[in-house]
């Protein structure tokens, strides 16, 4: 039951975080409050006091760190972004497009 309750928690978290990394840009702060939240919640649910110990239950549990999070997201932009622009230099290619 405990477990149940911790992946409902982890998705509630997961998603929130998600939005907040689409809406606002994020510093080296914004990643620090984000992780202590996750860690935080945590370390509540399985009464941990120790560091290691909270990042061992995370690494179980499947919950990456936030800036992991943050460069996934990014990569798939740019991924995105980099294909979008190969795209539309293709058609300026096809299309013999200058600019004047």
């Amino acid at each position: 039951m405990l477990i149940y309750l911790f992946n409902i928690g982890l998705s509630i978290i997961h998603k929130v975080l998600y939005n907040a990394i689409k809406v606002c840009p994020t510093n080296n702060s914004d990643v620090i409050s984000f992780q202590y939240v996750i860690d935080t919640c945590v370390r509540k649910i399985f009464n941990a006091i120790s560091k290691e110990i909270v990042h061992e239950c995370e690494i179980e549990f499947g919950v990456f760190p936030v800036i992991d999070i943050i460069d996934r997201r990014k990569s798939k932009f740019l991924l995105s972004y980099n294909l979008l622009c190969q795209s539309y230099n293709n058609c300026t290619e096809l299309f013999d497009c200058q600019s004047s």
